[in-house]
């Protein structure tokens, strides 16, 4: 038996971390990367590399992304160090991406809030097969994006923006991203609603099992408070 089983621990909770970088701040938890502020995300990448902070985390351990509302650019080579994470939620304040901005060679999944399809060349991702990787855009902006130059290559689905988008994670959850049950700090009602703001589960206690959902964003209400989640 190792020393994480006898202590109960977990490799996400023993590196839980966090920082700040100019404007923004940064924190990885329960495998999720989360940055957030007002204003540009630094570029990485000028005329040599300069990791980003969170570089020195166990890159394997970030499975998900999520930029919040505020960030304005995803700099040159900022997310370059994730090549594990599977999903990215992109905010619709963000109106600039630098070179190689997203490198995630693992990534099958971006939710991008923007009604507008940002103008980019093929250097923003650094993805292996783009075509591989679902594109959740705003339903109304479907065909903007179906005639944007790279957006184009993704696989572009429309969702619903039926709520808010959430400032910052103010209901604790964890783990998050979640493959089925998830857990809050006290026991409440507990509201699910799926990005077309469709409640999908009423419940009360202290979890919820999304297990038979897709993968996909949802967020939760409890105690008057929001959080997105993600299912993957």
């Amino acid at each position: 038996m190792t020393l994480l089983a006898i202590f109960g621990l977990s490799i996400s909770s023993i590196f839980a971390q966090g920082g700040t970088d100019g404007d923004i701040t940064w924190k990885i938890k329960n495998d999720t990367l989360t940055i957030s502020g007002e204003g540009a995300i630094p570029d990485y990448y000028k005329d040599k590399w300069d990791w980003a902070p969170w570089h020195t985390w166990p890159n394997t351990f970030i499975i998900a992304v999520v930029i919040e509302n505020g960030i304005t650019r995803i700099g040159n080579g900022a997310l370059l160090c994730c090549w594990e994470a599977t999903s990215i939620i992109i905010p619709s304040s963000v109106t600039s991406f630098g070179y190689e901005a997203i490198s995630c060679i693992s990534l099958t999944s971006i939710t991008n809030f923007n009604p507008v399809p940002v103008a980019i060349n093929r250097y923003v991702f650094n993805c292996e097969d783009i075509s591989a990787c679902t594109l959740e855009i705003p339903i109304n902006s479907v065909s903007a994006y179906r005639n944007a130059d790279v957006w184009k290559e993704f696989n572009i689905v429309g969702m619903e923006v039926g709520l808010p988008i959430i400032e910052e994670p103010l209901l604790e959850i964890y783990p998050n991203p979640t493959t089925g049950k998830i857990y809050i700090e006290t026991e409440s009602e507990i509201k699910v609603y799926n990005l077309q703001g469709e409640l999908l589960q009423k419940t009360f206690g202290n979890q919820v099992d999304l297990s038979t959902y897709p993968q996909g964003v949802y967020l939760l209400q409890a105690n008057g408070r929001w959080s997105k989640v993600i299912k993957w």
